[in-house]
């Protein structure tokens, strides 16, 4: 009985403060709590809005007497594992699905985390050359650690020759020449003393495959905390991220290292060839993006072809591994 009442207690206490706030945040389906039941308000902000499903963001939506949508059709869209629900059309997003029928789109065309160097292409390539650079190169100090091929532009491309192979489970891909390539590259900018920590750069690869390999191969497997938000700021610190692409969106580091693991005689890349995959890749490091792969391979693709003209025009190629580091 006591339990009873302490319970009924603690939801009218939050039905209180409910109403008597201004903003409530909440997730999507979580807008359709019994405690927002009989609520109503002036106005839905949905951020992230292209990487819910489209069933998830009307939940929200008819909470509020309008709405805004905040998110990028040009990034990658929610994870949807059932076959059937992306051939019903559940991966597209009520903010995409708007889009293609035409309802006006504002650009946000200002980005504030990349050295303008990192930011052109991605800009050139899914934005119209529209999105401009806040920060400005002496805004972003170029990483020590490495050699990068031309002083002034924080990017470089490291070509792998090692095959890629398929994961005992049959279900993933990975490529063991780059994974130690990769964390020898991490070492060398931690030994540069430029960095704060592990914790200021990010290695991301399409597969999980990869990403174990990855972990092994630097030691830290076992070692991550399954929710980033239970990190202290001394984690972050400590602790170097390796992580998927998909699970990387909407975050940043001062360095990202991307895998991309393809390398095969036929040109199959899978989907890495999704353009959305690329631009989230390489718009996460604010101070230096190091890029590894095999350049035959990824060049069956045309946006992949399209980011290896602009490397050659930039000179980005690493020509000599060894003079790298």
């Amino acid at each position: 009985r006591q339990r009873k009442q302490a319970t009924q207690l603690e939801l009218s206490a939050a039905r209180n403060i409910l109403k008597s706030v201004d903003v409530v945040c909440t997730t999507c389906v979580g807008a359709g709590d019994e405690l927002l039941e009989d609520i109503s308000f002036a106005a839905t902000v949905v951020d992230e809005a292209t990487q819910c499903t489209e069933p998830g963001a009307l939940i929200p939506l008819t909470k509020a007497l309008s709405a805004v949508l905040v998110g990028d059709s040009r990034q990658l869209p929610a994870t949807v594992v059932s076959r059937d629900a992306v051939e019903a059309g559940l991966q597209v997003s009520l903010f995409e699905r708007m889009e293609r029928l035409g309802v006006h789109v504002s650009l946000l065309d200002m980005q504030y985390r990349m050295h303008p160097s990192i930011s052109e292409f991605p800009s050139l390539a899914f934005y119209g050359g529209k999105v401009s650079s806040a920060p400005k190169p002496e805004d972003r100090p170029i990483v020590a650690g490495v050699s990068w091929p031309r002083r002034n532009i924080p990017v470089a491309f490291v070509e792998i020759s090692g095959p890629e192979k398929r994961a005992p489970d049959g279900n993933s891909l990975f490529n063991a020449q780059e994974a130690k390539t990769a964390i020898d590259i991490v070492k060398s900018l931690l030994a540069g003393g430029d960095l704060v920590g592990p914790g200021d750069i990010g290695v991301i690869s399409p597969y999980a495959a990869q990403v174990r390999l990855l972990q092994e191969e630097y030691g830290a497997q076992g070692n991550q905390r399954r929710n980033f938000l239970d990190y202290t700021e001394e984690d972050k610190m400590n602790e170097l991220e390796i992580r998927s692409v998909d699970g990387f969106q909407g975050r940043e580091k001062e360095v990202i290292v991307l895998c991309t693991v393809r390398s095969n005689a036929g040109g199959g890349i899978g989907f890495v060839a999704d353009p959305r995959r690329l631009n989230v890749g390489i718009t996460r490091a604010k101070r230096g993006l190091i890029v590894l792969g095999n350049r035959e391979t990824l060049s069956t693709n045309e946006i992949w072809r399209n980011w290896f003209k602009w490397v050659d025009k930039n000179e980005c190629t690493v020509s000599d591994i060894t003079n790298f580091f």
